[in-house]
């Protein structure tokens, strides 16, 4: 147990170092526009729940997007509500300091995809680091650079960028995938049957 406690140690710095890095790439190339039907029927979703209290979209500036679906009188976007449930709190505080999709769309959705996505993959990439050298035995100047080539040279930068879920999936598979392992690691499985 010492030696897990300090192998954890050592490597908050580099963790940290990753997610700082990944962190500010994200926000050097997270968009500031709404420019697919994807996005604007998930940002619609956000803002008719904070300034609505509603699923229905029908008030949102948003209401153009092909992304919908007409039921019982009312347009709803067709994307599954999970992750623009996740964006909810940020979009509240945004709202509530003043900052709305109809005074400051471009920053409100690049916060919103920064802090919900970009931030989410960093985190997931630090997992993935963290895999590689404690699982598969790869030492730290391998592990730095496949998860440099991951981040930076593959579409995880290119959807880390945007409000989708495919990132926040994969990033969420990641951590469970890690605490998996460790509960595997540490004879977890003894005891499920």
């Amino acid at each position: 147990m010492a030696n897990n406690t300090a192998v954890g140690n050592m490597n908050i710095s580099e963790n940290l170092r990753i997610f700082l890095i990944f962190s500010l790439l994200f926000a050097l190339n997270t968009k500031t526009d709404v420019s697919s039907w994807n996005d604007a029927s998930r940002m619609a979703t956000i803002q008719s729940i904070v300034e609505d209290g509603s699923f229905a979209i029908d008030h949102s500036i948003f209401i153009g997007t092909g992304d919908k679906y007409y039921y019982k009188g009312h347009f709803f976007s067709d994307k599954p509500p999970l992750l623009a449930i996740c964006a909810v709190p940020v979009y509240f505080i945004l709202h509530s300091l003043g900052f709305t999709f109809e005074s400051h769309a471009g920053l409100v959705y690049y916060l919103l995809t920064l802090i919900t996505i970009g931030l989410l993959s960093a985190l997931g990439l630090v997992f993935f680091r963290r895999i590689l050298i404690r699982f598969f035995r790869v030492g730290e100047a391998w592990a730095d650079l496949v998860t440099l080539v991951s981040g930076a040279a593959t579409l995880v930068l290119v959807y880390s960028i945007v409000f989708n879920n495919h990132i926040a999936s994969g990033a969420l598979i990641l951590i469970g995938f890690y605490y998996l392992l460790e509960f595997i690691r540490e004879g977890g499985t003894k005891n499920i049957l």
